[in-house]
């Protein structure tokens, strides 16, 4: 049924129709898995805007499917979809800064992706957010920052955060 309403919604120029159509063909659901034809739809809906589009078509730049692997490219949208504020593209960014991916190391644009993910509750960002105040990469060192940040992440039940916490011997 999926694979039906997203025809319908997409043949209306819904872009996040178009999107679901694309994860279905990226998927098999209700039809035959086709990367080409799902990188096709992700990029209609990417190009007209829709963040999740853009998340999931920089996820097909770096897995090459239904395309080359393009790490830059990859950024690019993921980039753009995390300066609309979704969360798990805002992750991505920072963690593409934060690892060279696509890029220069950066720690300072990882800070601020991380941030803005971390605020949004999503624990591996509060997590990373954490490790960088302890290493003060990207911003000043502050121990108890990134305490706090993995107690929080800890408490959402992210497992590197406790086990940092374990291994200071803090309990969350």
């Amino acid at each position: 049924q999926a694979f039906r309403w997203a025809s319908l919604s997409h043949e209306q120029g819904n872009s996040y129709g178009t999107n679901l159509l694309a994860c279905c063909y990226s998927e098999g659901m209700g039809t035959e898995r086709n990367d080409k034809v799902a990188f096709a739809l992700f990029k209609k809906a990417a190009e007209d805007g829709n963040p999740v589009a853009q998340y999931n078509l920089g996820r097909a730049y770096a897995r090459g499917a239904g395309v080359e692997i393009d790490e830059e490219e990859a950024l690019l949208w993921i980039k753009k979809a995390a300066d609309q504020g979704f969360t798990y593209s805002q992750y991505s960014a920072a963690y593409y800064y934060y690892n060279g991916i696509g890029c220069d190391v950066d720690y300072g644009a990882a800070f601020k992706y991380f941030s803005r993910a971390a605020d949004d509750d999503y624990a591996p960002a509060q997590y990373m957010l954490g490790l960088m105040y302890e290493r003060g990469q990207g911003t000043d060192a502050d121990h108890a920052k990134a305490l706090k940040l993995w107690k929080e992440a800890a408490r959402h039940g992210d497992t590197d955060a406790i086990l940092a916490l374990s291994d200071l011997g803090e309990s969350w």
